[in-house]
C-alpha cells in the first residue's frame, strides 16, 4: 500500500520499487499496471468487496484499503451470502476511512486490531499476574510513524527500515540485517498430524455444518491433504475458535443459534 501511494506522489522514487514487486510477485506489466492505476473510494472498495464471488479462495495480492474478504474453501454458498449482507449493512452506514490514504487507513486499522488483541489477552491473563505489553501500539508512536514522509518507510531489500533504525543498538545487528522472516509452518504441520483425528470427528457434530456454513465433506478433505504451504490452512483458527464458541453456549442459545434456516440455492443466487 505505501508503494501504490508512493507511485502517485513520487513516481521516480518508486520506480526501483516496481521492478522489485514486479519480480518477486512475478506479475506481468499488464497486472502490475491495473493495481497501482487502481484507486477507488473507501465506498466505491467497500462497495467492490460486497460483490466478491462466492467462490473466491484465492490469495492474490492488490493495492485496496483493507484486505480483501476472502473465503476459505469449505465455506458455503450460505456462508458466503451471510457475509455479503452483512457488508451491504455497512456499506448503506456510509463508513468513512481512518485516513485519506490507503496505506494510513490500514496503518490505524491495524494498530486498532492489535491493540484490542493486546487488551484481550491481558484480560485472559490477568489471573495468573501474566500482562501483555504493545508499545508499538501506543498513539504517539502510531502518530510519529504516520508522520514519516513515503519515501522513507520503503528501502530495497530491507524489511521494514523505520523499525530497523529505530532499533539499531538495541537489537542485535544480524537480527535487524536479516532478509528473511519467522515461520511457525513446521509447528503447524506437527499439530495437524497429531490432532487430525479429533479434528475431524469435530465435523460429526458441527455446530457450523448444521447452520449451513461449512461444508464439511471439504473441510475433512482439507484436513486429510498435503499442503505445499500453510495457506489453505490459515482459516482453520477462526473457523474453529467459531465452533468451540458455539460450543459454550446454553442450550437454548445454541438451539436459537442453530436454527438458522439454510437459503436454497436459488435464493442464494438472489441475495
Amino acid at each position: 500500500m505505501a508503494l501504490h501511494a508512493l507511485v502517485r506522489r513520487h513516481p521516480l522514487a518508486a520506480l526501483p520499487h516496481l521492478r522489485a514487486l514486479r519480480s518477486m510477485r512475478r506479475w506481468p506489466l499488464t497486472t502490475t499496471a491495473r493495481t497501482l492505476a487502481s484507486a477507488p473510494s473507501y465506498t466505491q472498495w467497500l462497495a467492490a468487496c460486497s460483490n466478491f464471488p462466492a467462490d473466491r479462495h484465492d490469495w492474490g495480492a492488490g493495492a485496496d484499503w483493507e484486505p480483501l474478504p476472502k473465503l476459505p474453501p469449505w465455506a458455503t454458498p450460505h456462508a458466503a451470502a451471510t457475509v455479503r449482507r452483512q457488508l451491504l449493512a455497512a456499506l448503506a452506514a456510509t463508513p468513512q476511512p481512518l485516513a485519506t490514504l490507503p496505506v494510513q487507513h490500514e496503518m490505524i486499522r491495524l494498530t486498532r486490531i492489535n491493540g484490542n488483541a493486546t487488551r484481550r489477552n491481558s484480560h485472559i491473563g490477568a489471573h495468573t499476574g501474566v500482562t501483555f505489553h504493545a508499545p508499538f501500539t501506543d498513539d504517539r508512536v502510531l502518530e510519529a510513524i504516520l508522520a514519516v514522509r513515503l519515501e522513507d518507510r520503503v528501502a530495497l531489500g530491507q524489511f521494514k527500515p523505520m523499525l530497523g533504525t529505530a532499533l539499531r543498538s538495541i537489537v542485535p545487528a544480524g537480527l535487524l540485517s536479516r532478509t528473511t522472516k519467522g515461520d511457525a509452518s513446521a509447528e503447524l504441520y506437527a499439530g495437524l498430524r497429531r490432532r487430525r483425528g479429533e479434528l475431524l470427528k469435530l465435523m460429526d457434530d458441527s455446530h457450523l455444518v448444521r447452520m449451513g456454513f461449512v461444508d464439511a465433506d471439504v473441510l475433512r478433505t482439507v484436513l486429510r491433504g498435503l499442503h505445499a504451504d500453510t495457506r489453505p490452512l490459515m482459516p482453520l483458527d477462526s473457523t474453529l475458535a467459531c465452533e468451540l464458541w458455539l460450543r459454550t453456549l446454553s442450550p437454548a442459545d445454541t438451539a436459537r443459534a442453530t436454527a438458522v434456516p439454510v437459503p436454497s440455492p436459488r435464493t442464494v443466487k438472489e441475495i
